[in-house]
Parts: structure tokens; sequence; C-alpha cells
């Protein structure tokens, strides 16, 4: 389908502004006329008359000889016309001229089958082929693209044969195989260019459409596409993801090439397919073959070139900029192993490019940073990463959640420099004895993943085996689904993991653990599972699903603080408060707590913080009985030794004792 813009003066004819819309719908008779008249191979309608001016618009089939139809339309509107120029135009251009004119749009539409279109012309961009190119540069383009060995054949077999002087037919489609969009968008436009210029495209324009995993709006616009013939050329891009272990997204593109296989193949012969594919991509590309089977593909790829290709590429690249290489330049290849692919050179060059821009040719800008040292160097921000460094010990938690932060910047930077960068999962395994701050530090890390945009949302959803575990059949797993959709873009925390665990292998448990491991896969992006409880039946837990500990990234034990320690978090719990200790309470508050770390499952912070709230009441007490007008604010801040309560942590284990002890 091609679609067209007429722009004209008008010789016999001047229209006032008061009679405008009055001669644009008189015009409206004609044109349907006209169409009737030429089998309707194409429609021609008057978007605008402006005094000698006049603006109209045309759709035609493929193979429709445009100059002999745009002469019979000035014939039956009868206006004579000069100054005449006609371009062909996008399919969204198409319509806002529509928008504008009195002509029958749904009717029109509905014919050309492109009604179904409206409403999804955003779902995909359009292209104009380059027009006038010749072989040589094509072949040159080719070149630099480092594509000489698939690309450069199939442009000499473009060029082979006698010439054409009008399309007869697609003979074969392609899969482009790179991570670079840019090398993507090379390849097809000088195919689409040497196509065309040989008479092998039916028109100029093509559809570019992106796929993501699980876009449905995608999958109709697709069909649509087809359905209509509304581009000679449909490119589609499959690159937007790696083909993941598990072949999720191979699956999501399987479902999109089955509900669209029928479309595809009845548009064979007519409609160019290019399809868009990582670099490695056999799964994928095997998925492709299974359902477009009766096609031939051409395959162009981004090759692999040894280090001399690469040194010659890195020094035209430079000399085109009136550079001198020099041996940072060439850094690359003493680095970078025994091959090397466009992206990677390119990458490199643009780096090496944008210093010697601002030390050589700019050296007014040499002392500043770029962005991307600006993002890298830039502290973690948020006041929950704060409240995490000042609270004590925590150096793995500290470390890990630091780690999380700086994976995030260097993706944003593959990300802007076009490289593709495997989103890794931050599930975690908090072990550890009560009190040691695990869903303190949970809730925290949750925060500060929100603050600094690694997650969306930061909410802690905190469950157990109750909120996980069915008591029927078929209960279980959706359970689990349910909490992990309530927890996307945020943190699920599952306290005391080790519960889910049965007596028996199969039972209800062991549906949760296996949804579980599921759920981590296919959220993997925008959620983080964190598992805690003590460090060995976390381990018992961990070895039930083989699967379990391969999707965690991060154990992080959480060990018992040492006197000093718990007296750092008496003082931090007490400046929460508003309090704080007097100097002699240290001499007091040490050795309970080196008797209390004897005392098996002690509580760790928990035990401190019941320490300082029985404090804080003992001094109401105290500060109760003394006269109301003499109480100073010192005295109401402070806590002293004879507030605090000397007896032991409770356990239920009881401690065994050899020997004889005296009190």
């Amino acid at each position: 389908m091609l679609f067209y813009r007429i722009e004209a003066t008008m010789k016999d004819r001047c229209v006032e502004d008061g009679m405008r819309r009055d001669e644009e719908r008189a015009l409206i008779p004609k044109c349907d006329i006209y169409f009737q008249k030429c089998g309707k191979e194409f429609y021609f309608f008057v978007e605008r008359m402006d005094h000698d001016k006049i603006t109209a618009g045309c759709i035609a089939k493929d193979g429709v000889d445009i100059d002999n139809a745009l002469s019979g339309f000035c014939g039956a509107i009868e206006i004579n016309m000069s100054d005449l120029k006609c371009e062909e135009i996008t399919y969204r251009s198409l319509l806002s001229m529509y928008h504008g004119s009195y002509c029958r749009v749904p009717e029109v539409l509905k014919y050309f089958k492109l009604a179904v279109l409206v409403g999804y012309e955003e779902q995909f961009d359009e292209y104009f082929v380059e027009d006038n190119v010749c072989k040589d540069s094509l072949i040159e383009r080719s070149r630099k693209l480092l594509c000489e060995e698939t690309l450069t054949p199939e442009l000499e077999r473009i060029y082979a044969g006698p010439a054409k002087t009008s399309p007869k037919g697609i003979p074969v489609h392609y899969i482009i195989q790179t991570d670079n969009t840019s090398i993507s968008n090379g390849i097809v436009s000088i195919l689409t260019s040497a196509l065309y210029q040989n008479k092998r495209l039916s028109g100029r324009r093509y559809g570019k459409l992106l796929y993501f995993n699980g876009d449905d709006s995608a999958v109709r616009c697709l069909k649509m596409l087809y359905d209509s013939g509304c581009c000679s050329t449909i490119v589609l891009r499959l690159e937007s993801a790696f083909e993941d272990d598990d072949g999720e997204y191979v699956r999501s593109v399987s479902n999109l090439l089955w509900k669209n296989e029928n479309a595809i193949k009845s548009r064979k012969n007519e409609v160019l397919t290019i399809l868009s594919l990582p670099r490695s991509c056999e799964k994928m590309k095997k998925t492709v073959y299974k359902h477009l089977g009766d096609f031939t593909f051409v395959e162009i790829m981004e090759e692999s070139v040894n280090e001399e290709k690469a040194r010659e590429y890195l020094e035209r690249k430079a000399q085109e900029r009136d550079l001198s290489p020099d041996d940072e330049l060439y850094g690359i290849l003493r680095n970078g192993g025994e091959s090397f692919i466009f992206s990677e050179l390119e990458n490199h060059f643009t780096k090496w490019y944008d210093v010697r821009l601002r030390t050589d040719v700019f050296p007014q800008y040499a002392h500043l940073f770029t962005a991307g040292k600006s993002v890298m160097e830039a502290k973690p921000k948020g006041s929950a990463y704060e409240r995490l460094q000042k609270m004590t010990g925590l150096s793995e938690a500290k470390s890990i959640i630091a780690q999380a932060i700086d994976c995030h910047k260097a993706r944003n930077l593959f990300k802007r420099a076009g490289i593709k960068s495997d989103v890794s999962p931050m599930h975690m395994v908090f072990t550890g004895n009560p009190g040691t701050a695990k869903t303190t530090v949970a809730r925290l890390f949750a925060q500060i993943m929100k603050d600094n945009d690694v997650l969306s949302e930061g909410s802690l959803y905190e469950v157990g085996r109750a909120d996980l575990v069915g008591q029927f059949v078929g209960w279980t797993a959706p359970m689990v689904r349910k909490k992990f959709k309530q927890a996307k873009g945020g943190v699920l925390f599952i306290d005391e993991a080790y519960s889910l665990l049965d007596d028996k292998s199969g039972m209800y448990g062991d549906e949760a653990i296996n949804t579980i491991v599921q759920e981590m896969e296919n959220m993997r992006e925008d959620i983080v599972v964190i598992f805690a409880g003590y460090t060995d039946e976390m381990e018992l837990f961990l070895e039930r699903n083989p699967g379990l500990r391969s999707r965690i990234a991060f154990h992080v034990p959480f060990a018992d603080y040492s006197a000093e320690e718990l007296y750092s978090i008496a003082e931090l719990i007490c400046e929460d408060k508003g309090a704080k200790l007097a100097p002699p309470v240290k001499d007091i508050l040490l050795p309970m707590f080196e008797k209390a770390r004897l005392v098996p499952n002690f509580g760790n912070g928990r035990y401190v913080r019941n320490v300082i709230e029985k404090a804080k009441m003992k001094q109401a007490c105290r500060i109760a009985g003394m006269d109301p007008l003499k109480v100073t604010r010192a005295e109401l801040e402070t806590l002293l030794p004879e507030d605090f309560d000397m007896t032991l942590p409770q356990t239920g284990r009881s401690l065994c004792k050899l020997g004889f002890s005296a009190t």
C-alpha cells in the first residue's frame, strides 16, 4: 500500500475563506465517482483548498502508476493544476490528512483494510528507503559495519541479473543477528536501499515494530500490519532481551509467531520480512524456522574480526575525524582477546573519541568529568542508606547492598553505550540468630533500592509459612503467586523460611518452594526475595530444592554482636528515643552483655532494646518520685546505672555446665 501527499496551484480558480468548506465538500462526490471508475485501485481526497492552492491525499494499491492516476484525478475534479508536487508519506501522515478532510474516512479505510490499524499507528515506526544510493556506496557502508562476509555477498546477489521494470515478488527474506541496535538499523537501511533500487520492493516506506516479552498489543499490531499490507517491508525487532536459560523470551517469541503465522505467510510474496535477533540466538532462530519453515531466509550477522582488521577499523575511524591514533586507542587490542565485534570496537572508540574531544580538540573542557563518571562516583542516596550506615556492625550486609547499587549503575552505563547487560537477580539469604537485625536490614534494603531507582516500589512484604502454604490441594501455588504479585517492585521477605520444610518430600511445603523458585525466575527483574532464618536450618532449606541455591545471588551472614557492639546498639536506641547513657552506665552494661552472650539465643539487638525499654520505665519511676520543679532536662534525657536491671536473658534451652561455679 502506498500513501501520497499532493500539493499544487490551481490555475483558473481562487477559493475565498468563507467558501472554502463548501468548495471542499463539493469535490467529495467527484472523488467517489473517480474511485469507482478506476476499479477502486486508488482513492484521492482533497484535504484543503486555500485561495489558489490545493492539497490532496491518495491511497494506492501496489503497482499503481501514480502519475497517470494523478492526471485522471485532475480531470475528474475539473481543476487545472500547475507546480504539482507529489511525495510518498507515512500512514501516520495520511491519517493526519484524513482527519482534516471531509472525505468518507471509515468506508475508504475499511475497503483498503487500513481501519484495523487506527489506534495502533503509535505502536510502530515508519521509515523511508534511501533513494539514489549507488552499489559501491552500499558495499563500503557494509565494510564499515564489519558485515562484509554475509552482507556484501547478498548485495552482489541483489544487483545481479537483468534489471527489472517492476516488482515481481519476494524471493528471500532476512534474519539479522546482532546485539547492537545501530548495526541492525544500518543493515536494514543498506538492504532496503539496494532492494528498492533494483525494483524488488513496491514502495519506499517500511515499518519497524519492537517486541517486548508479553507485549500483547505488539502481537495484535503485527497481525494488522500484515493483514492490511500497509508496508512493503516489515522489520520485527526481537533484540530487546537476552535468550535466558529457561527460554522464557523464546517461548514468548514462539507465541508471537504462532498467533501471526497465517498473516505473515499470506503476504509472503508481497511483504518483505526482516527479523532482527540477538547475535547468539540459536533457540530463537530455531523457533523462527519452526513457524516460518517455508520461508527462505538470508542470514546477515555481526561478524568477529581479527586484530589486524580491528586495528584498520579503529585507524579509519580516527582518520575520519582528523585525529591521530595512539596507544589508548589500541588498548582494546591488547586486552580484548583474539577476535572483536563491531559493538566492542565502536564503544571503545566512542569513549576514546570523547576523551580526545575534551583534551585535544577542546582542551578548555579537560577538567570536567563525564556524566558516567559522575554517576559511578555518586554516593547512594536516601535516609534508609544513612540509617544503615549508622547501624553497628553488619559489614557483610552493607557491602552487598553497595554491590547491588553499583551493579545497577553499571547496567545503566552499559545501556547508554548500547551494550546489552543481562539483569542479574539479587535474591538473598540472611542467616543468623534472633535479634541480629535481619528484618531491619531487609526493610532498609527495600527502601534503599527504591531511593536509588533499583526497584520500582521498594516496599517490604513479610510472609511466613501460613501465608504461602494452603490447607488443601491446589491452594498453595496460587497463594505463592499472589504474594509475588503483591510484592512486585519490592522485597518479599520470607522469615523462618525453613518452616516450609515438611517431614516428607512432596508435601505442600515442597509445592510452595517449587513455586517460589519458578516465580523468582519469572519476576527476576523487579523483585528481590530474601530468605531468613537460623544458619543450620537454612542450610537444610537450601538443599531441599536443587534450583533454589543457584538462584540466590547473595548469602549474608548476621553474626552475634560483641559486647562493645551491643553497647553501641544501646547508644543508637537511646539516640532514637531522645535519651543518652550516663558515662558510668558503660561499666555495668559491658560485663552484663558479655554474660548475656553466653546464653543461647539471647536475642542480640532485641535483648538490648528490652534492656533500654526497662531502663526507661525505671527512670520514669525514679523521676516520678522527685520534685517536679527541680527536675532538669538533662535528668529527663539521661539514663543512670541505677535504672538498669542486671537480669540476664531467659532461654528455652538450659545451659549444661560441668564442674562447680561460685556465685
